[in-house]
């Protein structure tokens, strides 16, 4: 019974955070470009980040897509490489 305890538990972290990483993202948006993004609209596969926003709200997010990748560089590991 113990082994489906530590599963059970490793699996509430892994999802946890993902949470987690989704928040940081919003909020790196939310200083970087003064848009409150829904973390239900956030995607990160990998190392590639996709944002489910409207097209005039990636045009603003890829303008500033340096200056988020680099305040998101120290909170998420593995670090986000792209935004798509």
């Amino acid at each position: 019974m113990n082994h489906i305890d530590g599963l059970f538990s490793k699996i509430k972290s892994a999802f946890a955070s993902a949470e987690r990483n989704k928040s940081d993202v919003s909020q790196a948006c939310e200083v970087c470009c003064g848009m409150k993004i829904d973390p239900a609209q956030i995607e990160i596969n990998g190392q590639y980040l996709r944002l489910n926003v409207s097209p005039a709200a990636k045009s603003i997010i890829f303008q500033k897509k340096g200056k988020i990748l680099e305040s998101l560089k120290d909170k998420i590991k593995p670090q986000i490489l792209d935004i798509r």
